[in-house]
């Protein structure tokens, strides 16, 4: 099975027939939407894509289309930017986490990342031992990434400075010292895998993550680069992994 994990920045305005054009090329079976809680959005991709089943919600950032039919719940915390989506596709015991994480590489919101993720790893606990993917725009530096720091906007630069010279990677730390294993990074351990911004990126915001003892089923994981539709679709490269 395939799943793309996509930021469509703003709900893809006036990009609807890009975005479509990018997951057409690929054909994933399930795409977890990021930035996607916005009214027809969702709607006119699954349409131009010819994706059957699909469900949003006003205000939620993460959203999902499928070629299969699937069950599917938003779970709400305190403190989360986005309630967490699960979906379930039908005939498989697999299930998929799609989540986006607060943004901004400061200190502080660093520690609202960790609290995020406190809450999805005991939002998986039960499931913890089944087929399941956290996938999605985590806003976070994985541990021993590099990034382009001289790209990045002055802005971003000076929080950077006020941080010691480097992001804060506590969040993906504990994410992995929960047990869970970064799958491209498993896969292409010298390949920095920047999908951001587009069409030049210097960071990697976006992963698929399984659980450790799950990483025989990972045939591949990618940050995805063609069509050249995906340099104007969304300031986001997609990620996208396949389970055996």
């Amino acid at each position: 099975m395939r799943i793309m994990g996509y930021n469509i920045r703003k709900g893809g305005y006036h990009r609807h027939q890009l975005i479509a054009d990018v997951i057409t090329y690929h054909q994933p079976d399930v795409v977890i939407f990021e930035e996607a809680g916005f009214p027809r959005a969702v709607e006119n991709i699954a349409r131009l894509a010819r994706y059957p089943h699909y469900a949003w919600h006003p205000g939620y950032s993460v959203a999902f289309m499928s070629h299969m039919p699937a069950a599917y719940q938003w779970h709400h915390f305190r403190w989360m930017r986005s309630p967490v989506l699960e979906v379930l596709p039908k005939d498989t015991p697999l299930r998929i986490y799609g989540v986006h994480l607060f943004a901004n590489l400061s200190a502080l919101m660093e520690m609202l990342r960790v609290r995020e993720i406190h809450h999805l790893i005991q939002l998986v606990r039960p499931h913890r031992h089944q087929p399941h993917v956290l996938i999605g725009d985590f806003n976070a530096i994985a541990p021993n990434d590099k990034i382009d720091l001289a790209s990045y906007p002055r802005w971003l630069r000076w929080i950077i400075y006020a941080n010691g010279g480097d992001a804060k990677r506590d969040a993906l730390i504990n994410l992995q010292m929960a047990g869970y294993a970064d799958a491209f990074r498993q896969l292409h351990p010298d390949d920095n895998g920047w999908s951001l911004p587009t069409p030049i990126p210097n960071s990697r915001l976006d992963y698929a993550f399984v659980p450790q003892e799950q990483l025989q089923q990972v045939h591949d994981c990618r940050i995805l680069r063609e069509p050249e539709a995906v340099n104007k679709a969304s300031d986001h490269f997609p990620v996208m992994i396949e389970l055996a």
